[in-house]
């Protein structure tokens, strides 16, 4: 099996965590193992790395949102030095995210984040992590911090977990038009196909299941490549592109994550063409399965916005 199934096989057997939660943090856990190694030329002539930003979303703690993000991080203890801080001053992040320029955030209470944001030591907070996503520290960040600017691509990826109604305590109108939570890919679970009374037995498997996974991530972790899209894939994405312009979300909330899930799945897609092999040719499989996961992500973002957040 690929990693993103052995990855959802063992998730599903260490926690009842929803399913889609496993789906998603599969790519997340892959992408901080790919880091910033494997690029694709994009837009404007900027190199696309897979990193992703991921919130997962629920009405309760009977969907452990925050198990989902345990298993990712066991998954990836072998790269340790990956795993970054969000908590900090201006210039201590600075200095870490130059120092680390490919790595992880963990925030398995979002609104504690959300704080931190606010505080005076991190004047110009928003704007670092904005930054952040889009893979570079511009120069307005590096002011004041006496930091040497990095050449390097920025592939930091960040994983988190909230309520719909936690977050819309600290979310204004403009953090979604225009500000940073569509940078966030939503997942919120309404289901949950499993469930635990106790903590389930090892069947004898788990230990070796878990160290063939870190096997693969510090092996992934240490390859590099350029990639490209074979004409099949980019007629297969071109079509998916234009049928996504004229979907109609519930909500004109959702606007925004329309653009940055149009990138989303091209990042899959690398991820998808990865986890299959390591010759950096995007091929149609691989960018079919992508663009359907997308799909899935779509709704999500429709329902919460429309049904869930209800920012002032």
């Amino acid at each position: 099996m690929s990693f993103l199934e052995r990855y959802r096989t063992f998730a599903r057997k260490v926690t009842d965590a929803p399913f889609v939660y496993h789906d998603i943090m599969s790519y997340g856990a892959l992408a901080v193992a790919v880091g910033n190694r494997w690029r694709l030329m994009y837009f404007d002539r900027t190199w696309l790395t897979p990193h992703l930003w991921i919130l997962l979303l629920a009405q309760s703690s009977t969907y452990h949102k925050s198990s989902a993000l345990r298993v990712a991080r066991r998954v990836l203890r072998r790269l340790a030095d990956r795993q970054l801080a969000w908590n900090g001053s201006h210039k201590a992040l600075v200095e870490q995210f130059v120092a680390h320029p490919q790595g992880v955030l963990f925030a398995s209470e979002f609104e504690q984040f959300l704080g931190v944001l606010r505080q005076n030591y991190l004047s110009g907070g928003r704007g670092l992590f904005t930054d952040l996503y889009d893979g570079e520290i511009t120069a307005s960040a590096y002011k004041n911090t006496g930091v040497q600017p990095t050449q390097e691509s920025l592939a930091i990826s960040f994983f988190a977990a909230s309520t719909p109604a936690q977050l819309t305590d600290w979310l204004k109108e403009r953090d979604v038009t225009a500000g940073l939570l569509p940078r966030f890919i939503l997942v919120n679970a309404e289901t949950q196909e499993q469930q635990f009374s106790l903590p389930p037995a090892d069947d004898g498997t788990m230990d070796s299941e878990l160290s063939g996974l870190q096997d693969t991530l510090l092996a992934m972790s240490g390859t590099s490549g350029e990639m490209t899209i074979t004409p099949g894939a980019t007629k297969l994405y071109d079509a998916w592109y234009k049928r996504l312009s004229h979907i109609a979300l519930d909500s004109t909330r959702a606007d925004p994550w329309k653009t940055r899930l149009a990138t989303v799945a091209v990042k899959l897609a690398m991820l998808n063409q990865l986890d299959q092999d390591w010759h950096g040719k995007i091929g149609e499989k691989a960018m079919f399965d992508a663009t359907t996961f997308t799909d899935k992500l779509l709704k999500h973002v429709g329902h919460i916005c429309q049904e869930e957040l209800a920012l002032s």
